[in-house]
């Protein structure tokens, strides 16, 4: 993503490992990835998740 000048950022959960288990951290990340390609596929304002 970043070779092809995508801003991207690193959503890091430290109590979590491979995989995201816990539910707000479940639909934290969902939402994310949801107004991410909102904004860059669907040319949508980015809204930055209300948890973050």
């Amino acid at each position: 993503m970043q070779r092809l000048g995508v801003p991207v950022r690193f959503l890091h959960f430290p109590d979590e490992g491979h995989v995201i288990g816990a539910p707000n951290h479940i639909r934290l990340m969902y939402e994310t990835v949801l107004n991410f390609l909102d904004h860059h596929v669907l040319d949508q304002e980015w809204r930055r998740p209300a948890m973050l």
